[in-house]
C-alpha cells in the first residue's frame, strides 16, 4: 500500500479496512463496541487500526485493544 492510499480521500464509507486480530476478536465480543466501531467515519476506523498496529508486542497490542473498546464504550469513539 502506498502512502497515497492513506489520504482522507481514499478512506471513504466504501473502502474496506482490515482490522488487526485483536481488534476484531473485540469487537465480535462486544456487540455495543462493534456499533460504535461500525459507525465511525473510515478515517477514524483507521486512527484505531494504526494506534493498535503501531504498538511493539502482543502485550502491548492487546492493552491498546483494551483502551479502544474502552474508548468506544465511553465517548464519541473518535481516538483522541
Amino acid at each position: 500500500m502506498t502512502n497515497d492510499e492513506h489520504t482522507p480521500e481514499n478512506l471513504d464509507s466504501s473502502a474496506t479496512i482490515k482490522l488487526p486480530v485483536e481488534l476484531l476478536m473485540a469487537l465480535s465480543a462486544s456487540e455495543a463496541a462493534s456499533v460504535v466501531f461500525d459507525g465511525l467515519a473510515a478515517v477514524h476506523q483507521r486512527e484505531y487500526i494504526d494506534w493498535i498496529e503501531a504498538a511493539r508486542g502482543a502485550a502491548a497490542r492487546e492493552e491498546r485493544t483494551a483502551q479502544a473498546l474502552q474508548m468506544l464504550l465511553q465517548g464519541d469513539g473518535k481516538k483522541r
